[in-house]
C-alpha cells in the first residue's frame, strides 16, 4: 500500500443508533422501524475531507456530486436482523417472535444494560418466542430485573444465563416464564437472592437441573417446573430454598408430571416443614 494510504482508519463509516427516550414504546413494528432506521447517524471517518479510496488500484477519487436527497419516509423500510447480539436500553419493550423472521438466523440474543425496569404505568416487558435456531439467551450484566421475561416455544435454546441478577422486584405477576423451551437443560441463578415474583419453566421438559443457592422467596409467590426433568437433587434444593424464609406459607409450587424427581427423604421433610406452616399453600410432588 502506498503512503497515501497509512493513515486510512479501520472504520470507514460509523453507524451510531437512535438514542430512544425513557419509556418509549412504539404502537406498532412501523413506527419502531421508522425511529431505528431514520435515527440512525451514519458518520464518514475519512482523514482526507470527502475523499474515498479504491482498494483496487491504490488510487483516490471523489465522489461525484449528487443533489440533496429527499427527506426519507422510511414506509417501506423493512428491518431483516443479522447479529448474534445486540444491545437494547432498560426501558423498552422487547418483541421476538414471528414478526422478525431475519431472527431465525440468530443462534443468540444478549442484553447488556444492569438492571430492567418497569417505567411508571406502563407494561414494558420481554417476549420472545417461536424460534428454531436461538440457542443461548444472556443478561450478563443484569442486576435488577423489575419487568417481565416470557420465553416460549424456542426449541433451540439450551443456556438462559444471568450470572449477577441479585434481586428481582415485586410486580405481582411472572418474572421469569419459561414454557415448552424442549432443549433447556440446565438454569443457573448463582447471584439470585431476593425473589420477590413468580417464576415458572413449565413444560421444558429437559430441564433436569436448577440452582439458586442463595435465592430466598416471597411469601405468596408461585414456583413452578410442571412437566420437566428435574432431578431429585433440584427438586429438593427448590423445597430448601423455600424454606430458607421462614414466612414463606403462601402460593402453590409445581415440582409435578413429565420425569420430574421424587423429593428425597430430606425434600420431604422440607415439604412437611412449609406445609406445617399453616398458610394456603400447595405443593404439588411426584
Amino acid at each position: 500500500m502506498g503512503s497515501g494510504m497509512s493513515n486510512l482508519p479501520n472504520t470507514v463509516i460509523r453507524l451510531t443508533p437512535p438514542s430512544l427516550r425513557q419509556g418509549y414504546c412504539p404502537s406498532s413494528w412501523q413506527e419502531f422501524a421508522n425511529d431505528l432506521v431514520c435515527g440512525t447517524f451514519a458518520q464518514h471517518k475519512l482523514n482526507r475531507g470527502t475523499t474515498f479510496y479504491n482498494f483496487g488500484n491504490q488510487s483516490t477519487y471523489p465522489p461525484p456530486p449528487t443533489p440533496e436527497p429527499p427527506e426519507p419516509s422510511c414506509v417501506d423500510f423493512g428491518i431483516d436482523w443479522e447479529p448474534a447480539s445486540f444491545e437494547l436500553e432498560k426501558y423498552i419493550s422487547v418483541f421476538v417472535g414471528d414478526e422478525f423472521p431475519g431472527l431465525n438466523g440468530a443462534t443468540g440474543l444478549s442484553f447488556e444494560a444492569d438492571e430492567y425496569v418497569r417505567d411508571v404505568g406502563s407494561f414494558d416487558y420481554f417476549f420472545i418466542w417461536n424460534n428454531t435456531t436461538i440457542q443461548t439467551i444472556s443478561f450478563p450484566n443484569m442486576v435488577t430485573l423489575g419487568t417481565g421475561i416470557t420465553i416460549r416455544y424456542l426449541t433451540a435454546l439450551t443456556s438462559l444465563l444471568m450470572p449477577n441478577l441479585t434481586t428481582v422486584l415485586d410486580l405481582n405477576a411472572v418474572f421469569l416464564r419459561c414454557e415448552d423451551c424442549t432443549s433447556l437443560t440446565s438454569v443457573s441463578l448463582p447471584s439470585l437472592v431476593g425473589l420477590n415474583d413468580n417464576m415458572s419453566f413449565y413444560n421444558c421438559s429437559s430441564l433436569s437441573s436448577f440452582s439458586a443457592q442463595n435465592m430466598v422467596v416471597k411469601n405468596n409467590k408461585n414456583i413452578d417446573f410442571e412437566n420437566t426433568a428435574l432431578d431429585q437433587t433440584s427438586v429438593d434444593h427448590v423445597l430448601a430454598r423455600l424454606v430458607a424464609n421462614p414466612l414463606y406459607k403462601d402460593g402453590t409450587v409445581w415440582l409435578n408430571g413429565g420425569t420430574v424427581s421424587t423429593p428425597s427423604a430430606a425434600g420431604l421433610a422440607d415439604k412437611a416443614t412449609l406445609l406445617a406452616r399453616g398458610g394456603a399453600l400447595a405443593i404439588y410432588t411426584n
